[in-house]
């Protein structure tokens, strides 16, 4: 089996100190200061109007079906590729 090399995170002064912002003035009414400055700058980013993110990719792929149209009693084929 070839691996694959992962590299660590890369975890700075400035992450810890937006980490700990968040946790110490990110209650309330400011919940969503974070959440709402990564969806304006990463739409900024990559040049739309909007964006959001989700906690994972089942939610991702949820809101993704949903936006088709696709509900209840839709029969779906997913492949898998294997290389």
């Amino acid at each position: 089996m070839k691996r694959i090399p992962v590299a660590g995170p890369s975890v700075t002064k400035l992450e810890i100190d937006y980490v700990t912002d968040a946790a110490v003035n990110s209650w309330g009414e400011n919940a969503s200061v974070y959440y709402e400055k990564f969806h304006r700058t990463f739409a900024e980013f990559v040049g739309v109007k909007n964006a959001v993110s989700l906690p994972s990719c089942t939610s991702a792929l949820h809101l993704s079906l949903a936006a088709l149209g696709v509900g209840q009693g839709t029969k779906l084929l997913c492949l898998t590729l294997h290389g």
